[in-house]
């Protein structure tokens, strides 16, 4: 049953809220015919689904099949009364038809089928058949919300989820329409809305609508940063907004003359830093009187001129790594990484994984030292590389090496691969990532933990 609550869950939440939207790529509608007169069917290129030697099993297949090939009618074989009706709530989305939903014996279940379908569909008017109001009003959120359309929002009944449906349908838009925070009632959900719709605009004036003084002079810094005009700045009732209002904006200037203006010596040494990277001048980086914002002025100008020679000018022996590192060129030889020399940094070990794999020299791995975590990442791609299981027991530790045989596993769909894993756990993985690829019920046969084998037909259906 600990599948069926997750299978419930997972449809009562993901479903209704984004995750079938995909299912909007397959429009295909109609009556689903006669759902009494199913047969058994035969999963796609897969065995039987009677043919398997336990009802669980064959649920599990009917309901996969069912998914996959997009038959409500093959719902009907199941034999589980709860699966039977998930099965018809997961497939009514990918027609996509409320018809399945009909099916449905349960009304919490036949509620999530129906706001799914609505959804995928963006019709608001299939949400007025949901009958319990919160999935309801969810139903009609979703919707305004894809369709950028506010005022299906007027038909949300409870007050907090139509000032949030409000909000984001109203956000949804390049310009948002401040006639719309209006009718928001949370006077918080109210002042976001209208400094949303200020800065969307452009529009200080409908800053004036904020009640919140944070709320207000977020919204009057936001739209002087956006337009890179001081006048705005003034406006700010507080002194610290108004100095990082002129700061922000001469730093997203990037001009170095307007550096000098600033008041504080970071604020001019970030200004100096962001026009050394505008311009990729790094010799203006040697302005910078911070030894770490001016490293990072060297690897902002390295990556912007794509130069990794400029890295040689950060101090910072870890950030000097991670400059050289993200400018590389792909290694092909392990001396290739002896230019890493920061203590901290993982550059050197990353280096010494791309050069393994490439080589498929397991050899190089062994040359790891500052992060361990690396090298089993190292042993792993490396075995992938050559496709060879006997590097995985070189990893040293249990759960690295089960990694790498569970990652060869799956390449190659071969269930005998995950049997050299001693750890129960980590083999049952093994056997279920086998399971959901092929679509084979029997490879969940090896896990001996009852639950987790369930999970397993579960997955591979």
């Amino acid at each position: 049953m600990n599948r069926i609550f997750w299978a419930i869950t997972g449809l009562g939440i993901a479903l209704v809220c984004a995750g079938i939207a995909i299912f909007a790529l397959f429009p295909v509608k109609g009556n689903i015919g006669s759902i009494k007169n199913a047969t058994p069917q035969k999963a796609t290129g897969q065995r039987p689904c009677i043919e398997y030697d336990s009802v669980e099993k064959q649920d599990n297949c009917h309901w996969g099949t069912a998914e996959r090939e997009k038959k409500p009618e093959i719902c009907e074989n199941i034999s589980d009364s709860t699966e039977k009706n998930l099965c018809y709530s997961s497939v009514a989305p990918k027609i996509p038809d409320t018809a399945p939903c009909n099916s449905i014996t349960d009304d919490w279940i036949k509620d999530d089928c129906l706001a799914a379908v609505s959804v995928v569909t963006k019709d608001e008017q299939n949400c007025a058949i949901v009958a319990d109001p919160a999935k309801k009003d969810a139903c009609l959120s979703k919707i305004a919300e894809s369709k950028q359309e506010p005022s299906i929002c007027d038909n949300v009944a409870d007050q907090s989820a139509r000032d949030r449906c409000y909000y984001y349908a109203n956000r949804m838009h390049a310009n948002q329409d401040a006639a719309i925070c209006k009718k928001i009632v949370n006077s918080s959900d109210r002042d976001s809305c209208y400094r949303e719709a200020g800065r969307s605009n452009l529009d200080t004036s409908l800053c004036t609508n904020v009640v919140q003084e944070l709320e207000k002079n977020t919204c009057l810094y936001n739209i002087a940063v956006d337009q890179k005009n001081e006048q705005i700045c003034e406006k700010l009732s507080s002194t610290g907004y108004k100095l990082a209002c002129y700061r922000d904006i001469a730093i997203a200037a990037g001009e170095l003359s307007a550096c000098d203006g600033l008041s504080d010596e970071h604020s001019k040494n970030l200004c100096r830093s962001e026009a050394a990277e505008k311009e990729q001048n790094p010799r203006i980086c040697a302005q910078v009187t911070e030894s770490d914002t001016r490293s990072n002025c060297y690897w902002g100008v390295a990556r912007a001129k794509k130069d990794a020679t400029i890295c040689a000018n950060v101090t910072d022996a870890d950030k000097k790594d991670y400059c050289h590192g993200e400018l590389m060129e792909k290694p092909t030889e392990s001396s290739d990484c002896d230019i890493f020399t920061g203590p901290r940094s993982s550059s050197k070990d990353i280096c010494y994984v791309k050069v393994a794999t490439a080589k498929q020299d397991a050899s190089i791995c062994a040359k790891i030292a500052t992060f361990k975590t690396d090298s089993g990442d190292c042993y792993r791609k490396t075995a992938l590389a050559k496709n060879d299981p006997a590097i995985c027991e070189l990893a040293g530790k249990e759960s690295d090496s089960a990694e790498c045989y569970r990652s060869l596993a799956k390449k190659n769909t071969d269930q005998n691969i995950c049997k050299k894993i001693t750890d129960e756990i980590d083999a049952a993985l093994c056997f279920e990532y086998i399971a959901q690829d092929t679509h084979n019920l029997d490879i969940c046969d090896n896990i001996a933990d009852g639950q987790v084998r369930s999970s397993c037909y579960y997955s591979a259906r």
